[in-house]
């Protein structure tokens, strides 16, 4: 019965377990990463686009109204030129590069496995909207397995009782800003 739950929680099956303990993904679990990392890069070409954008802001603003503060003020011209037409233009196109950066990086995907006794803990975490300087706060369930972290739906504490002992098969991605997922998981032993 709990591997049933286990299977319908972590949307895995039998032939795809298999698969993980050989350390291979499933042709299923191929095709949902690679969707994934899809949305992903596409995020992050749309988000780098318009922060290029943003930085020739800069380049207009700064061709057009330099001429006109040249006819008053020299030096105001100039400093307004080096700040929207260098300082701004660097600043968000450098900006803009390093977010497009994740579309272009190799994406490579390796199937690891860590055992041991399991903890869930409610963690509360912290986020910040600065549009209206508020601070919200929310919960996250993490499972805690040897000496890794994942985040997981409220309902695994009600399928995996913590100390016992399991075996997890993830998807370790090569990217820092990737979030590591969870492919299949085994009990192994009960906790007395």
């Amino acid at each position: 019965m709990q591997d049933e739950q286990l299977m319908k929680l972590f949307d895995f099956d039998r032939g795809e377990l298999q698969v993980n303990r050989r350390g291979s993904l499933s042709e299923k679990q191929k095709k949902r990463l690679a969707q994934r990392e899809a949305g992903a890069k596409g995020c992050s070409i749309v988000l780098g686009v318009f922060l290029l954008g943003v930085a020739l802001i800069g380049v207009v603003i700064a061709v057009s109204a330099v001429p006109a503060f040249a006819t008053f003020d020299r030096t105001a011209a100039l400093l307004f030129g080096g700040a929207f037409g260098v300082i701004w233009p660097l600043v968000w196109g450098t900006i803009g590069l390093v977010s497009m950066r994740r579309a272009f990086a190799k994406v490579t995907v390796q199937v690891k496995k860590v055992e041991g006794p399991i903890n869930i803990v409610k963690a509360i975490r912290e986020s910040y909207d600065s549009s209206n300087n508020t601070h919200s706060t929310y919960n996250v369930y993490e499972l805690r397995v040897g000496g890794r972290m994942f985040e997981v739906e409220p309902e695994t504490a009600n399928v995996m009782m913590q100390g016992d002992v399991y075996a997890v098969y993830y998807a370790d991605i090569n990217l820092e800003d990737s979030e590591d997922p969870i492919l299949s998981v085994e009990s192994l032993e009960r906790a007395k």
